[in-house]
This record gives C-alpha cells, sequence and structure tokens, in this order.
C-alpha cells in the first residue's frame, strides 16, 4: 500500500517538526561555520524522498529540536498562505513525529494529512513538542 504523508503550516510563522527536511550554512561566529543539515538528515529519515513547497520550503536547521540535534522548520509565512513537506512511503507501519507550533491561535494551523485526507488533531498557538503517533 503506497501512502503520501504531508505537514501544512497554513498562515503559520515558524513551526518545528522532527519526525521519530536546502543544504545550508550557518553562521555562528565571525570566522566559522556550520553546515546545516539536510531535510531528511533533519526528519531522520534520510532513506525517504522529502518534496517542501508553498511560499517558502521548509529547511534543516540546528536551532530549536526536540531531541537536542535537529530539525525541520516551516519557512516564515503571513496570512493566507502555506509551506508544506511531504513524503510517500509503501507498506503498512506506524509513523510517529514531534511536532511543535508557533503562531497565532484559532487562525494558524499546523496539520497533517494522509493521502491528502486531514487528520484530526492540528495544532495552533503556541505549543512545545508533543509525540503523535
Amino acid at each position: 500500500m503506497r501512502r503520501t504523508f504531508r505537514f501544512d503550516a497554513l498562515g503559520i510563522f515558524g513551526i518545528c517538526i522532527p519526525l521519530f527536511l536546502f543544504l545550508g550554512l550557518d553562521l555562528l561566529l565571525p570566522g566559522s561555520l556550520q553546515a546545516q543539515p539536510t531535510l531528511a538528515e533533519a526528519v531522520d529519515a534520510p532513506q525517504l524522498t522529502w518534496t517542501t513547497g508553498g511560499v517558502l520550503p521548509w529547511v534543516g536547521q540546528t536551532n530549536v529540536t526536540h531531541d537536542g540535534v535537529d530539525a525541520a522548520v516551516s519557512g516564515p509565512i503571513s496570512d493566507n498562505v502555506d509551506s508544506w513537506l511531504q513524503t510517500t512511503v509503501v507498506g503498512p507501519g506506524q509513523l510517529t513525529f514531534w511536532w511543535s507550533v508557533s503562531s497565532e491561535e484559532g487562525y494558524d494551523f499546523l496539520e497533517f494529512y494522509i493521502n491528502g485526507a486531514l487528520q484530526s488533531g492540528r495544532i495552533s498557538g503556541i505549543l512545545g513538542w508533543q509525540q503523535q503517533t
């Protein structure tokens, strides 16, 4: 069975999700550079192909994480636009992920879809890391 999983940030300003993704460099101190993780590395699933879109793409980063290592973050977006991240897997299985959100409560949401169908439990407001299965 083939399933497509998608995270969609709707009008949200900054969400981070590490699952169980733009390679860039981040200037830490004058004269020192630190490579940022790829999107696939940031969600600990390099065996999958990750795509991102919307107004601004999701990227891997190391500043805000659940595990102290890395996480994916949406691009900073404004009202009535989105930033999304998705992958497709084949076969039965169980998906576990961590998510966190910082958005305008009740207006901007982080949502999760399976095969294009919105799943229950979308989040909004300022919430710390929560595990979902």
